[in-house]
């Protein structure tokens, strides 16, 4: 495989995770009318990441791509657990097969991470961060897809394989502000199964190909791992209870994410030229955030598994430093005169968030956020004479902030719920941080990712 195909592979895999960094997707490459197997398989990528960066998730399962991958899955077993063995198979040898060479098996594995993450997105979308207006609810990818019959079988099948993990499913998902109970005909809970399964799939055929003194260049494709550690993160946060299982598998998926992207200089030299400006320190911003969530969300697993208090805060606090650092963050709390409620007369302290903002790509430049809190932002709650963020004598140049930025900044909050006594004083101590986020440009994306730090 020569350098140039492989630089489009990786090209790819950066399409596909900008979708989650919230930066504009790279131009596509138009779709090739070559007979060449190789280019028209690039041309089904491009087609299904397009549709994948526009969410239409169901366009990118019901694609000619999928279709490909997924080829006569009408005639699986009935039985689910049978059918999922036969697919899963079928995938096996779609990668595997011996005529297939290094390159094309390399654009057969992007295909398949494609279609899992389209199945991972499509789940997170319906249970977590909407909108749903419009949004199909059907089982994938067997034959109910098609005719509609067997639902409730298979979701019993897939709600039991997620149960698998030892712990009952969460009795509710928090939507934005509303409240989607899970049901046992809801036909959604296949979707995250099928992402597992694949991407768990395709490190199995990995590490049976990847035997000593062997190159295989297509496991090159390094996002592999990180996908499947977000979409077990999500299994666990689904569930009602922490889960041993997971946890020891999502460790070693860490460790494999960290060691790819924890650092600046491996994602630079990963990805080199088609980085955006700054986006190598939002991909290692992002891997340490998840990171940390991990830890936090394990906090006190070891005290029940082991019998004494094992604190993971210390791992979950040097992850979010870390995000910190790779963002180019310096946190710090003040006080500045200002007012709380309409009717306040004399000015009174308020604590306040100062960001300072580090660019490394402009040698190490500094630049001052606030206090920020500006006028316009110091609104009134409805039926509240309460200002949302406080209304101060001095306002600051306060500078935007990404949402990843802003996503930093919350998982502070974190901590300080986790280690601040549970008194009236812990949300004072909260206050200035959730502020900061307040006083910012309301964001779909930032709305829908605080109930993962709740």
């Amino acid at each position: 495989m020569g350098g140039e195909e492989i630089e489009i592979l990786r090209g790819y895999e950066l399409r596909l995770l900008r979708c989650t960094l919230h930066v504009p997707p790279s131009n596509p490459s138009p779709p090739s009318d070559s007979d060449d197997s190789r280019d028209l398989y690039h041309a089904l990528i491009s087609d299904m990441l397009c549709s994948i960066e526009a969410g239409d998730f169901i366009e990118a399962l019901s694609s000619r791509a999928a279709r490909l991958v997924l080829e006569d899955s009408s005639e699986l077993s009935a039985s689910p657990e049978a059918a999922y063995s036969e697919l899963l198979d079928r995938v096996k040898l779609f990668i595997s097969a011996d005529s297939v060479d290094d390159s094309e098996r390399a654009c057969r594995v992007i295909l398949v991470m494609c279609i899992a993450v389209a199945a991972f997105f499509y789940f997170t979308q319906c249970n977590l961060t909407g909108p749903l207006e419009g949004l199909l609810k059907r089982p994938l990818p067997m034959k109910a897809w098609w005719d509609g019959h067997g639902m409730e079988e298979w979701e019993d099948w897939a709600r039991n394989e997620l149960m698998a993990a030892g712990s009952d499913l969460a009795a509710k998902f928090s939507f934005l502000q509303v409240y989607l109970y899970l049901f046992i005909s809801d036909p959604l809970a296949s979707y995250i199964v099928f992402a597992e399964k694949l991407l768990e799939l395709l490190l199995k055929i990995r590490d049976s190909l990847c035997e000593p003194n062997t190159v295989v260049p297509v496991f090159e494709i390094r996002s592999i791992s990180w996908w499947l550690f977000r979409v077990l993160l999500l299994h666990q946060r689904i569930l009602n209870g922490q889960s041993s299982s997971l946890f020891k598998s999502l460790q070693d998926f860490k460790r494999e994410t960290l060691g790819h992207f924890g650092k600046l200089e491996n994602v630079t030299s990963y990805w080199g030229e088609k980085l955006l400006d700054g986006e190598g320190s939002t991909i290692v911003t992002v891997v340490h955030l998840e990171a940390g969530v991990l830890e936090y969300e394990y906090n006190h697993l070891e005290e029940g598994l082991l019998g004494y208090e094992y604190d993971r805060l210390g791992p979950c606090r040097e992850h979010f430093n870390s995000a910190l650092v790779a963002a180019g963050l310096e946190l710090s709390v003040t006080g500045v005169l200002g007012f709380r409620t309409v009717h306040q007369v004399e000015p009174k302290a308020q604590r306040v968030l100062l960001v300072k903002k580090c660019s490394k790509s402009s040698g190490g430049t500094c630049t001052s956020s606030g206090p920020g809190l500006k006028s316009c932002s110091s609104r009134i709650s409805e039926d509240s004479d309460i200002f949302i963020t406080p209304k101060l004598l001095e306002n600051g140049s306060g500078a935007p902030l990404t949402a990843v930025e802003q996503a930093v900044i919350l998982t502070q909050c974190l901590l300080i719920g986790k280690t601040a006594p549970q008194d009236e004083m812990q949300g004072w101590d909260l206050a200035p941080y959730i502020e900061a986020i307040d006083s910012q440009q309301s964001s779909y994306f930032m709305v829908s990712s605080v109930p993962w730090l709740k």
